[in-house]
């Protein structure tokens, strides 16, 4: 008797368990509703969703000052760049790879944490994920001001593969990184090839991609 009045708990907490893990191991491209705000110490991080620095942070932004734009860029003047404060104990041995303000997700290519460090908004969560990333003028770097005090950039593409963390630049090398992915879709591949503004087009085609194949995203 003692066995079946005890095996219904048993049965619950089994239940919470699975769902507990399930929770945890969800991608969250699939969980973009439900963005929890935190630090990312590292792409797994992110890429399920669970930061782990929960402390208080601040978040403050840039506008930073273009000397070339792209066609999908919202202000062919400027571009804003964020900062994220942590409190006092964390410094450079901390790794940061992003956070989340628990509507949007904001990257880094750096990985030491320090207060002047470059984060950029996530515009498209999917199979491939899209930012733009402004590039300081030659002799500085994203961290630091240039001597002449000039801030004076440029943007370029640059995609996140949400099954390795792996960051590129979708325009380098001719295309040949982007054909490679289109080219397993023979209908967006030829849509793609006929189009001849696809240079000018490389978010639209990796996000019509990303919509249609989120069977690739790997757990």
């Amino acid at each position: 008797m003692i066995f079946f009045k005890q095996q219904p708990l048993a049965v619950v907490i089994f239940l919470a368990l699975i769902s507990f893990r399930a929770q945890a191991q969800a991608v969250i491209v699939d969980d973009t509703l439900n963005l929890r705000k935190g630090v990312y110490r590292s792409f797994k991080e992110f890429k399920y969703n669970f930061p782990t620095l929960l402390d208080s942070f601040t978040i403050t932004s840039e506008q930073k000052k273009l000397v070339r734009s792209i066609p999908e860029s919202k202000d062919s003047a400027t571009h804003t760049v964020y900062h994220v404060l942590l409190p006092d104990h964390y410094n450079e041995s901390h790794e940061v790879w992003g956070y989340c303000d628990g509507q949007y997700v904001y990257i880094t290519t750096g990985q030491a944490y320090h207060t002047n460090e470059i984060f950029e908004k996530v515009d498209y969560l999917g199979r491939y994920c899209l930012f733009f990333q402004w590039t300081p003028p030659t002799g500085s770097s994203p961290g630091t001001k240039p001597a002449s005090q000039k801030t004076t950039g440029y943007l370029s593409r640059k995609i996140v593969n949400i099954n390795n963390g792996q960051v590129f630049n979708p325009d380098e090398l001719n295309h040949t990184y982007l054909t490679t992915i289109l080219a397993k879709d023979n209908a967006l591949f030829e849509k793609y090839k006929k189009d001849k503004d696809r240079n000018a087009k490389t978010f639209y085609y990796l996000k019509q991609y990303s919509e249609k194949h989120k069977d690739e995203i790997k757990p």
